[in-house]
């Protein structure tokens, strides 16, 4: 059982990783462009809000997981609210009105990167609570 929450651990750290690094440098991208034509339908925000927004969700994510690496208390926290907010704004995306999959090979692809959000918050749930338990006490 412990190796499964190990593999959960570090797939849900991998998972947040790839994705702050790719928002991080989607966001560099456009700033450096000077054209915030960006369109993104997971968050409902356009224009230089939506680029910003990016940039400070990248990195307040590398943040978490920093913290989160080193077992910090708060940082596991953190790391748990951001893997709350990935999956809630997936699951949100296909009920708003002005959002279709153009076909359904993007509707499986979305599935699946829904399906390892939800892993990925299993694994930072487990990763708030191994930095929320106090340390064993030896005993001689």
């Amino acid at each position: 059982m412990k190796v499964l929450g190990g593999v959960l651990r570090i797939f849900g750290l991998a998972f947040h990783l790839v994705l702050a690094l790719g928002l991080l440098a989607l966001a560099l991208l456009v700033i450096s462009g000077d054209q915030h034509n960006l369109r993104f339908p997971v968050a409902p925000l356009e224009g230089s809000r939506l680029t910003y927004s990016l940039l400070g969700g990248s990195l307040y994510a590398l943040l978490a997981l920093a913290l989160a690496a080193r077992k910090n208390r708060w940082g596991g926290l953190a790391l748990l609210g951001w893997s709350i907010a990935v999956p809630a704004l997936l699951a949100a995306t296909p009920l708003r009105a002005s959002f279709t999959f153009a076909n359904p090979d993007q509707a499986v692809c979305g599935l699946y990167i829904f399906a390892g959000s939800l892993v990925a918050l299993g694994g930072a749930w487990l990763q708030w609570r191994a930095s929320h338990q106090p340390p064993p006490t030896a005993t001689i």
